[in-house]
């Protein structure tokens, strides 16, 4: 499927919309000032469009009253399903290629936020991420409205419909039944990512809600309202929706792990592996994991389960909600979609915590000083904003919490006895690096992912510009991470062909005037580097070349290798 432009619906006939609702099959875009382009799947194979252009005032110039009943919207709703159908019948236009539409890259400056919607087959509103006051409440009612109508519309032809574009926003549809997805992107972004986006979306509710449970409930009542039942998620909802954008892990369909002595790693590891008497009361276990904030330290598990990156996502989202995150120790009912969409697990979470030395410090006389000291460390481990907070979760087939929560016991004592755990801390807290220490000249930043671990690695951003984070404030560095990780976007688009494109690439080259990047693919590793602009082609494979060897020479500090099985 092509990709498609400033206003394009592809599906098997094309037709124009005008601003006067009149439908024409022989109008051109380039008459239209506004408007928004639907790309589908066509039965056929065929990629032509439908433009659409919708009246932004009334017959009369005046501003249209968006309070309306809801049999007002039903009403609505229906013509425009009728105005479809219609058009859809006529004859084709000739295909337009996106390349031949102008369009003004000044409105991808702004980064306007990124807007979600799930509804149901009904058209029932399920989640938004968009913030709603008293007054916009029938409005978004108007526009789930509009959504379900595009969607049904093509669905009565056997056809799904992709996406809408509109600089300088694109609008993504995801059609997984009973639910479908929409989501509005900047026009910059590339439509595969924005379906990344939603496919996550989908998992993370499949987390509460399983896929027999959905279908159950929908089957049997088409209009209940789903939101009763994720009340109680929509922060961890929004909290992810918030971090898709910002994961090249989630990009990449990859785990990032922590920077780690490989020594410490695996002492780590074999503190989650069960004691020998232990095992067969532990067979329906999955898998122990270690997590420092958002990396993984070590993954333990059967041999015959494997861990699908996506999972892990969902349950570092999870663990991560405030109704979890910091606790002691959770016990949570969890849907793992990869491993199986339609049945609960059950995951139990701790956060580890050092042990406290208060009494033994008031015993110690003063001038010995050491424990004093000690616990000022700890306490710098273990407090404070940027503290970091090392996780141990065991994933289990079975609800027996008991068994699970004396196998947690057993690793948590592993873990703090010699000094594991505190190591561990104080490792986190230097685990992060620059791209200073690697000392290639013009490098600015990369993503490294080795293919065979499908894991990630990235050094810290301090600024396009070299030691522009000293100059620089918080705001204005995000501003250019965002823009700079849009490229990353569009070069793994490119290289993937994940929009449409004839083929995949092994090498795509970007160069703008602020920075350069560069992606290159191969068996065993995936790389997307960002250069000084003023570097020509010849020093950009070289110092693509040069951070290869470098995470080469650190592989067994960067990657997770060798994870133990039981």
């Amino acid at each position: 499927m092509a990709s498609a432009s400033p206003a394009q619906v592809s599906s098997d006939q094309a037709v124009t919309i005008e601003p006067s609702g009149v439908l024409s099959s022989s109008a051109s875009i380039s008459e239209f000032s506004h408007g928004g382009n639907i790309i589908s799947n066509s039965h056929h194979g065929s990629s032509d469009h439908v433009y659409l252009m919708e009246d932004s005032s009334g017959s009369d110039g005046a501003t249209p009253n968006l309070m309306r009943s809801p049999e007002e919207v039903a009403a609505d709703a229906e013509r425009l399903r009728e105005q479809l159908k219609k058009s859809l019948s006529r004859g084709r236009e000739p295909r337009t290629d996106i390349r031949d539409i102008p369009y003004d890259p000044s409105h991808e400056q702004k980064f306007p936020p990124r807007q979600f919607f799930v509804l149901t087959h009904a058209g029932k509103p399920v989640f938004t991420n968009r913030k709603i006051d008293e007054t916009e409440g029938d409005d978004i009612t108007n526009l789930i409205g509009v959504m379900h109508a595009l969607i049904s519309v093509f669905e009565d032809d056997q056809d799904k419909i992709r996406s809408i574009i509109a600089p300088p926003v694109r609008i993504t549809f995801t059609i997984r039944p009973p639910l479908y997805y929409v989501c509005v992107t900047p026009f910059a972004e590339p439509e595969s990512v924005a379906r990344i986006y939603l496919e996550h979306l989908h998992l993370l509710i499949l987390s509460v809600l399983t896929g027999s449970q959905l279908e159950r409930i929908l089957t049997r009542h088409a209009n209940y309202d789903l939101r009763r039942l994720l009340s109680g998620t929509t922060t961890m909802l929004e909290s992810y929706l918030d971090h898709l954008p910002r994961s090249f892990a989630i990009l990449a369909s990859s785990l990032s792990t922590l920077r780690l002595d490989s020594g410490l790693r695996l002492r780590v590891a074999d503190a989650l592996v069960p004691p020998p008497n232990m095992k067969t009361r532990l067979k329906d276990i999955l898998y122990a994991i270690v997590f420092v904030d958002d990396k993984v330290v070590t993954i333990a598990r059967p041999k015959k389960h494997t861990v699908h990156p996506a999972d892990m996502h969902i349950l570092l989202a999870t663990i991560g909600s405030p109704a979890v995150k910091g606790s002691a120790a959770s016990w949570l009912p969890i849907c793992l979609p990869r491993f199986n969409s339609n049945g609960l697990l059950h995951a139990y979470a701790s956060y580890l915590q050092l042990p406290s030395n208060s009494a033994a410090s008031a015993s110690q006389p003063a001038e010995a000083g050491e424990a004093p000291r000690e616990n000022e460390e700890d306490a710098a481990l273990t407090g404070g904003t940027h503290a970091p907070a090392v996780c141990l979760v065991i994933v289990s087939a079975s609800g027996d919490f008991e068994v699970v929560r004396q196998w947690a016991d057993v690793a948590t004592n592993r873990l703090r006895d010699g000094e594991t755990l505190r190591q561990l801390l104080k490792a986190a807290q230097r685990s992060t690096y620059s791209v200073d220490e690697l000392g290639i000249p013009g490098l600015r930043h990369f993503f490294f992912k080795s293919r065979p671990n499908v894991q990630v690695t990235s050094p810290i951003f301090n600024g396009i510009e070299a030691h522009a984070h000293d100059e620089r404030d918080q705001v204005e560095l995000e501003d250019e991470w965002e823009r700079l990780f849009n490229l990353y976007r569009v070069v793994w688009d490119a290289i993937h062909a994940k929009s449409g494109q004839e083929c995949t690439l092994k090498l795509q080259y970007v160069r703008t005037e602020a920075v350069s990047v560069m992606g290159w693919i191969t068996k065993s590793f995936e790389i997307y580097i960002a250069l000084s602009p003023r570097l020509p082609k010849s020093a950009a494979i070289g110092a693509a070349n040069a951070v290869v060897s470098w995470v080469k020479r650190e592989e067994a500090k960067l990657f997770l290798r060798d994870a133990p099985v039981f």
